[in-house]
């Protein structure tokens, strides 16, 4: 009889540990496809984050651009653009790698 007693609790007992092993091996990728969900949404977060900033920005500049004149003609200008009637004057260093005059 002790016999069988024993073969019935490693029956199951195995049978247990397949159950759990069946199991892992159902949710092991679920989870793992959770998980970069999880982490790809983050990203996506991220990203409008930084997408609403920049529009933030935008509409900052846009309301200068309506409203500040001193605003519209420093941002023309960093552009290279002139009034008319004005000579921008552009001075070019002419030096050499070498140090050395030129003849």
């Amino acid at each position: 009889m002790n016999y069988w007693a024993t073969i019935y609790r490693f029956a199951w007992v195995l049978l247990a540990a397949l159950c759990l092993i069946g199991l892992t091996c159902v949710f092991i990728p679920k989870y793992r496809r959770a998980r970069a969900l999880h982490e790809q949404n983050l990203r996506v977060e991220e990203e409008n984050r930084q997408i609403e900033e920049k529009i933030r920005v935008l509409r900052i500049k846009r309301e200068r651009f309506s409203s500040d004149p001193s605003f519209v003609e420093r941002s023309a200008r960093e552009m290279g653009m002139v009034k008319p009637d004005e000579t921008i004057f552009k001075f070019v260093s002419n030096t050499t790698g070498s140090g050395a005059a030129a003849p």
